[in-house]
């Protein structure tokens, strides 16, 4: 299959926001529907956007999902304290949305096009960093507080983030 600009912008698109998904702020603020949007991506990219499924990768994704699945239910059920249902339920949704990405990424792409791209993205998050880190000096009087159940943070238009408590003398 010939890789378009377009299929590199989309698998760019999709492994930035798994990566995201593993505990940026993006997703800490925003997860409800950034998750749901992250399942669609990978979706629409996983039929839209590639060969048809082989029935081995098929097979592995769907003993991974389900095995997975039990895990997260069994942890549900054992844990003695209560738990909150929505909390895994995002959790089981972003166990699909990474097992359906995996799935695209072995069915229609090669290792080192994934190598490639993954290296691309955390080059990004690198630089960002340290560009977060530098202008923090020059935006920390213009910073704004943002306020949650599990964080606050100071942000700069929500492009750098910075969490004071944890930075404190």
């Amino acid at each position: 299959m010939r890789l378009t600009q377009a299929h590199k912008l989309f698998d760019k698109i999709l492994l930035f926001l798994l990566v995201f998904s593993g505990g940026g702020l993006l997703f800490v603020y925003n997860r409800n529907p950034l998750s749901v949007f992250l399942l669609v991506l990978s979706l629409f990219i996983l039929f839209f956007m590639g060969r048809k499924i082989k029935k081995f990768i098929f097979n592995a994704s769907f003993f991974t999902l389900g095995c997975m699945s039990f895990l997260v239910i069994l942890n549900f059920f054992t844990v003695p304290f209560s738990q909150n249902l929505l909390q895994y339920g995002f959790i089981l949704l972003n166990v699909t949305s990474c097992v359906v990405i995996i799935t695209h990424l072995k069915n229609n792409r090669d290792d080192k096009y994934f190598l490639r791209t993954i290296r691309f993205i955390l080059k990004i998050v690198m630089y960002h960093s340290l560009l977060n880190f530098f202008a923090y000096f020059a935006v920390k009087n213009s910073l704004i507080l943002l306020v949650s159940d599990t964080h606050n943070v100071s942000t700069f238009y929500y492009l750098f983030y910075y969490e004071p408590v944890k930075h404190a003398f």
